[in-house]
């Protein structure tokens, strides 16, 4: 069953990224997020769905486990689209998931 996710919660963790964005820009970024920033940035390099510095809408991937994205379930093997995201925000944000589940 896919747990409740509104557009509040979905505005709430793109500030929450772009936050974190800011604070790593201006030297005063957390390590640990940042280390979790480094280790998701290796995947989204060589992800198909990356289109220069954001997760292409446009692009298709296949979800490699079963998870839940925004709210609704995602099964292993079917195919989604990418979120649109700029991928420096999205890696920072500590509540959003890969719309694949690669992280």
């Amino acid at each position: 069953m896919a747990k409740t996710y509104d557009k509040v919660t979905r505005y709430s963790n793109i500030a929450n990224g772009y936050t974190n964005l800011a604070k790593s820009k201006l030297g005063f970024s957390n390590e640990e997020i940042e280390k979790i920033a480094r280790s998701r940035k290796a995947v989204c390099l060589s992800c198909t769905l990356r289109e220069k510095d954001y997760c292409s809408k446009t692009k298709t991937g296949k979800a490699i486990k079963n998870f839940q994205y925004e709210g609704i379930d995602r099964v292993k093997g079917d195919t989604h689209n990418g979120c649109g995201c700029l991928i420096e925000a999205k890696i920072r944000c500590m509540n959003c998931v890969c719309p694949t589940g690669k992280w």
